[in-house]
């Protein structure tokens, strides 16, 4: 099953209901829907990096006085009561952008400050309060999302829905600075857990060739991808805090290789190059990386603590060891460059990001898949005298 789906059922499950079976980020928006009409406002979704900080922030059982502006305390009876009123007309709103939800005269109160990610976790305190949220703020939505249009979303209509990235419609420039922000999540994690050696990745021309013929099989299962450093990325919408999958529960990432995002993560990785991949041939996956510079390696990640950047052989940056950049090679990758002739045609560093040719490639590829399995097919069907 793939990683992440799997972590995204259990926090539907875990990190946003409570005991009565109530998902929180759904009766916040059901709340949200009927305040914010009329404004540019956001449905919430569950995030699962924003799930994993609660989970570890609920375990110190905070305390009211202790809450930052973007963090809540739930009771589940308020809750309860704002999902029953939640069809009714009995909220009035305060200041320009509603911030306070009351229903009628009881004192059910949620915080509205809420942009478009939510994650809570169960208190076992002896606060009062049931539930510990983390969100983004409205001020932080608007700045993240004012170059996408608004999408309504069915099941609320007064609230925008946020899509994933288009990261195919990037051009080159873009998508390169998009990916090589995978360095400041690096960082946070080698700051968080003091490992004394992670580099920094730089961009390479070369794994970005690679990751583009595995990008056209589109399935980890494909042979070629056996063995490669590699990281695909779902065609979801990206968690907040990608750091937080990694150091949740455990830190111990020597064991995790493969098509995970604890790839991205290991010390070291100094060079890596990604490409977008189209819907026409990848249905499930938005961009694919490989990492080096030992692409195919099969030698588990080291993981060396101490003080960031206390075993870097050159310079530091901000707590990640600098890698000179040098020229690359393909000379130790699991393909060799004639294997790899549609890079000419449809690389991002030909100028182009999939554009006419590099659809064409994608759609050509496909059909001849479907073609061969639909002749495997009729062939079967006759050979075992089928009958319609």
């Amino acid at each position: 099953m793939n990683f992440w789906i799997l972590l995204l059922s259990t926090s539907l499950l875990l990190g946003s209901s409570d005991a009565n079976g109530l998902d929180t980020v759904e009766v916040v928006n059901a709340v949200k829907n009927i305040l914010d009409e009329g404004t540019t406002s956001y449905r919430i979704t569950t995030d699962i990096s924003l799930v994993y900080y609660a989970e570890e922030k609920a375990k110190e059982c905070p305390a009211i006085g202790d809450l930052e502006s973007e963090e809540v305390l739930i009771k589940n009876d308020d809750l309860q009561n704002l999902s029953i009123g939640s069809n009714s007309t009995q909220y009035f709103s305060l200041g320009p952008l509603p911030t306070i939800a009351t229903l009628r005269n009881k004192t059910v109160r949620i915080l509205l400050d809420i942009g478009s990610r939510m994650g809570c976790a169960p208190l076992n305190c002896s606060s009062g309060f049931d539930q510990y949220c983390v969100f983004d703020s409205r001020e932080h939505a608007s700045s993240r999302l004012e170059n996408y249009g608004c999408v309504k979303s069915e099941k609320y209509p007064n609230l925008c829905e946020e899509q994933p990235i288009d990261y195919v419609s990037m051009d080159p420039s873009n998508f390169q600075s998009k990916m090589m922000s995978w360095n400041h999540e690096r960082r946070a994690v080698a700051k968080k857990f003091g490992y004394s050696r992670m580099y920094e990745m730089n961009w390479s021309d070369d794994a970005a060739m690679i990751a583009e013929v595995l990008g056209f099989a589109c399935e980890p299962d494909f042979a070629g991808f056996l063995g490669t450093h590699y990281y695909m990325h779902p065609r979801t919408l990206d968690p907040l805090g990608s750091s937080w999958i990694f150091t949740h529960d455990t830190i111990d990432g020597s064991q995790i290789l493969g098509n995970t995002t604890f790839e991205m993560f290991a010390p070291d990785r100094k060079e890596f190059g990604c490409v977008p991949l189209d819907t026409a041939c990848c249905l499930n996956y938005s961009y694919i990386c490989v990492l080096g510079p030992d692409w195919s390696s099969t030698d588990q990640p080291i993981f060396s603590k101490g003080t960031p950047c206390e075993q870097c052989p050159d310079e530091c940056n901000d707590g990640l060891c600098v890698n000179p950049k040098k020229e690359t090679s393909l000379e130790n990758s699991a393909v060799v460059p004639s294997e790899i002739p549609i890079a000419e045609t449809t690389s991002i560093y030909h100028g182009t990001i999939w554009e006419d040719t590099g659809k064409a490639i994608a759609l050509l590829v496909c059909f001849i898949g479907a073609t061969i399995a639909a002749l495997l097919l009729v062939y079967y069907l006759f050979t075992n005298n089928y009958s319609f």
